[in-house]
């Protein structure tokens, strides 16, 4: 899946906190704002994939692609979700499937 970057600021470096990576995110985590939810499913478990990291999604709402950092990232009945936090500092939950992956590095 590829999506064509719309006008956005520039990408940042990592974050060095804040946050959720090797476990599922907490209620604490939520409102400390180092994951996007929180969820007691039996089951889940966090996904192994490198967190922080550059990420790129379509917001369906909007019609363009949205330029973030992946916060957090679980699997729980079934489904392989990530939270991640645009340049603007919004909060979005997605199914990792809709999610362009980019790695540590930062993007061109």
């Amino acid at each position: 899946m590829s999506y064509a970057p719309s006008p956005q600021p520039p990408w940042p470096e990592l974050p060095a906190t804040d946050f959720v990576r090797g476990r599922l995110a907490t209620e604490a985590d939520v409102e400390q704002m180092r994951a996007v939810f929180a969820g007691n499913v039996p089951g889940a478990k966090p996904l192994e994939i490198d967190i922080p990291q550059y990420a790129i999604f379509q917001n369906e709402n909007e019609g363009a692609a949205v330029r973030a950092i992946v916060v957090q990232a679980e699997t729980a009945l079934g489904r392989e979700l990530v939270g991640l936090v645009d340049l603007t500092g919004r909060s979005h939950m997605q199914f990792l499937s809709d999610v362009q992956l980019l790695g540590t590095r930062r993007p061109a």
